[in-house]
């Protein structure tokens, strides 16, 4: 397992003070329940609002008095997250990102990052935190943002916040756009999910706050899931080296299956493109690259089936849902994982040749 997005932020806020995080990473949903508790205490979703009521009595003050506490979730944003890929010199992948908070939005966007980057082209020489790999070296970043990347054991993590945050409405405002972000690796890309944030309010406690352990681990739960996720190609494929074309596409393989759990693949869709690609990697192995090219191309004709305008870089393309087709089918396959699957397939033509 590789370094993790909570643990990024542990890592953020003992070097990068100035820098919004979530504490804990707990994916999981809670229905709010007052057994056990003092009259009065609990946790309560608003609905008028959105936010989280939370009410505790503090025994440390005379009087035993009753407080409350308004938590305003970081998820009230519409984010649209881009992302594009391509090859520059020295076989290096440039990726880059827009990332957009919707006219639906509510709050200022102010954070977003990824945490399973399987590798990063960075500076020669980069010096080491605490033992740790980390800082802003690969990253582009545009004026107003902080980038800040780590790296623990085989994996990365990197981020882009706001700067500063510290004003209630610093970010990007419902209906803007930011682009700029990007960096490089050696490696193919997949899809993970990335973590996006807006300018919400975790509630300040008077005094010590509370010491129920119920209400403590309700909002620590909060705390855990204060983010939206979007679907984000980033570096996931490592090529092997010496380049073996039928190992590569195994890799391939096993990514786009990850994607069904997604829900931006189709599972019998995955199994009609296992056949093709199964095929191709048998044909490298017995020195076939005819055959396996001929497999390939009837994978990448099958996914322009389900998007016919795949090699377009779409503008509008947001990864929020599945798409349809002609309006009425779901897409057996996400845009954003066509076009990725793509991309890595013309890789494995281009290195694996045809020399038959």
């Amino acid at each position: 397992m590789g370094i993790s997005m909570s643990n990024l932020r542990a890592i953020r806020s003992n070097t990068m003070k100035t820098i919004r995080f979530v504490t804990l990473f707990i994916n999981l949903f809670w229905a709010t329940s007052c057994l056990a508790l003092q009259p009065g205490e609990g946790v309560v979703l608003d609905p008028a609002t959105g936010d989280y009521i939370i009410s505790y009595r503090d025994g440390t003050v005379p009087g035993n008095p009753l407080y409350q506490v308004r938590f305003i979730p970081s998820t009230k944003i519409d984010p649209i997250l881009l992302s594009r890929f391509y090859i520059e010199k020295e076989k290096q992948i440039r990726y880059s990102y827009t990332i957009t908070n919707g006219v639906k939005g509510r709050q200022p966007l102010i954070d977003f990052g990824f945490g399973e980057i399987s590798a990063l082209t960075i500076p020669k020489d980069t010096p080491l935190i605490s033992g740790v790999l980390a800082g802003t070296w690969g990253l582009t970043t545009p004026a107003g943002w902080n980038g800040f990347m780590a790296k623990k054991d085989t994996n990365y993590v990197v981020s882009w916040t706001i700067h500063p945050v510290a004003t209630r409405q610093d970010g990007l405002q419902p209906g803007k756009s930011q682009g700029g972000f990007s960096f490089s690796s050696p490696d193919l890309p997949g899809l993970d999910m990335a973590e996006i944030s807006g300018n919400g309010d975790p509630g300040n406690f008077p005094n010590e706050g509370p010491d129920d352990e119920e209400i403590l681990n309700q909002y620590s739960q909060l705390q855990g899931n204060d983010f939206l996720t979007r679907p984000a190609a980033i570096p996931m494929i490592s090529i092997p080296a010496p380049f073996d074309a039928a190992v590569l596409l195994n890799n391939i393989q096993t990514q786009m299956h990850a994607w069904i759990g997604m829900n931006l693949l189709d599972s019998t869709f995955s199994s009609q493109l296992d056949r093709y690609l199964t095929a191709a990697a048998d044909a490298y192995r017995h020195n076939q690259p005819k055959a396996a090219k001929e497999d390939i191309e009837r994978v990448r004709e099958m996914l322009k089936k389900e998007h016919q305008d795949l090699g377009r870089d779409e503008e509008n393309e947001n990864g929020n849902s599945r798409e349809t087709k002609d309006n009425k089918k779901p897409a057996a396959v996400d845009r954003l994982a066509a076009r990725v699957l793509d991309f890595d397939l013309m890789y494995v033509l281009r290195l694996g040749g045809d020399r038959d």
